[in-house]
């Protein structure tokens, strides 16, 4: 960030960036829930396996900063297929989404009728299934991923 800062001549902005983030992560290092939930984000398309994310993935590190443990991480690094039976094993208490999947398998209805056990899931019996810009994990962490960390965040500590 100071290398662009600097580069640009905008090294006032780049301060005034770095002191929001820093505040912003602190805010929410501060602010988790006492039971850390299970959160899972995963991947639909038609005639493909379901794929969740892992260990070493944007997703990941967000669902961490907002409060939450990803159960995939335990078992898988990246994106990888995983069986919906497994999916249902870890017992996921929030399922992320990505706003464009959803719209592609035509909603949380194609969901349930491509992945019909997904219904044994505490995220689905609790209505726990939240649309996710996939914007904010596409390319690595920044802004736009603290934010969702930041919203996701308010989910996770809302029920408590």
């Amino acid at each position: 960030m100071d290398a662009v800062a600097a580069i640009t001549g905008k090294q006032h902005k780049g301060e005034a960036l770095k002191k929001d983030v820093t505040e912003k992560i602190a805010l929410l290092q501060s602010a988790q829930p006492n039971d850390k939930p299970k959160v899972m984000f995963m991947m639909l398309s038609d005639g493909r396996p379901l794929t969740v994310a892992g260990d070493n993935t944007t997703v990941n590190t967000v669902i961490t900063l907002a409060g939450g443990v990803n159960p995939a991480a335990e078992h898988t690094t990246s994106y990888k297929p995983l069986s919906v039976e497994a999916i249902v094993e870890m017992q996921p208490d929030y399922i992320l989404i990505s706003n464009r999947t959803l719209d592609q398998i035509g909603g949380m209805s194609g969901m349930l009728e491509q992945q019909p056990l997904l219904t044994a899931t505490p995220a689905f019996k609790n209505n726990n299934v939240i649309r996710i810009s996939g914007y904010a994990i596409l390319g690595g962490f920044g802004l736009a991923s603290l934010d969702l960390a930041t919203e996701l965040n308010a989910k996770l500590t809302a029920t408590e």
